[in-house]
């Protein structure tokens, strides 16, 4: 095979890897509501350690009210996926107190249900603060960030800095199976059982996948 030959090939496939690139990029743009996000390790790492994020739009926490969001091509290669509510509030509040209901369903086009969860926000805290602390959390219980505020009413630093409890905290729970790319996928929230009379309170949804 002569040299110009060879050259050619190597044109041809660069070209094709050039195209299929392209056309991979189109076909798996996201597509939905909320932000998107990607966040890569320094070259060459970042070519496979990516962090993903997706937050939805901020809701309210201190009124009932049912929302709903939808999206596709969440293109994660990494095997967890992680569900957080971040809630804040202009002031502080002690949020082992509040006991608003929040359901969030996660399903995918099919039908089936990749994630739920449906109780109230400090039910972590009242597990922990129960007599019988054997029994295992249920599963669609949120659980929170914060260490549990202890029987004698120590706070955790994590929501509260000097006794004062911070303006923000964070619950979470992880997807039944892996949320998958060129699916599509609906959000569903539903907030009830309001407890924190009148306070302003706001909540955002994030589906957080890290490579760690």
């Amino acid at each position: 095979m002569s040299g110009k030959r060879i050259v050619r090939w190597v044109l041809v496939g660069l070209i094709a890897v050039v195209f299929g690139w392209v056309a991979y990029s189109i076909i798996t743009r996201y597509e939905g509501d909320g932000v998107y996000t990607v966040n890569r390790m320094p070259m060459p790492e970042g070519l496979l350690l990516k962090d993903h994020n997706l937050t939805f739009p901020e809701f309210r926490l201190d009124k009932t009210g049912q929302y709903t969001w939808h999206f596709k091509n969440y293109c994660s290669s990494n095997t967890r996926f992680m569900v957080s509510l971040n809630v804040s509030n202009p002031r502080e509040l002690a949020w082992w107190t509040i006991s608003t209901r929040v359901n969030v369903v996660i399903r995918d086009q099919g039908g089936k249900i990749v994630f739920e969860k449906n109780s109230p926000l400090n039910a972590h805290q009242a597990q922990q603060m129960s007599r019988d602390q054997s029994t295992r959390q249920p599963d669609f219980d949120w659980q929170a960030w914060y260490a549990v505020v202890g029987r004698f009413g120590e706070a955790s630093s994590q929501v509260a800095i000097n006794g004062i409890p911070k303006k923000e905290a964070s619950y979470y729970g992880y997807t039944l199976e892996p949320i998958e790319c060129l699916r599509s996928y609906e959000v569903q929230v539903s907030v009830s059982e309001i407890s924190t009379d009148g306070e302003p309170l706001l909540g955002t949804l994030s589906i957080v996948s890290g490579w760690k």
